[in-house]
């Protein structure tokens, strides 16, 4: 049986508290590339995955203005392909309050 997990975001996150988010995310930093993200992998679930291992599936031009703030962003969205069951994973808890 296949299963497709999502995060549910911390309550103490600044931005989109309490809400589904995709499995492990994150935002490079300016000298970065998009090969340095799957350090958010390793971080936020403790799971080692290697770039070439992510199946590329879109890159989002996201863009939402609330307030007094804004989020201006160009995901790219990648599928891992796992045999990891939710034992597997340990949980960063500033980011993560739980798998779904």
């Amino acid at each position: 049986m296949d299963f497709l997990y999502l995060q549910h975001r911390c309550a103490i996150k600044k931005d989109y508290p309490n809400l589904l988010d995709i499995t492990a995310a994150g935002h490079l930093l300016a000298h970065e590339t998009v090969y340095d993200g799957v350090r958010e992998i390793k971080e936020e679930i403790d799971i080692d995955a290697a770039f070439d291992e992510l199946v590329p599936l879109v890159i989002i031009q996201y863009y939402q203005t609330k307030e007094d703030f804004i989020d201006k962003e160009l995901p790219n969205v990648f599928l891992y392909e796992t045999a990891h069951s939710f034992d597997d994973f340990t949980l960063q808890p500033e980011e993560v309050s739980r798998l779904c």
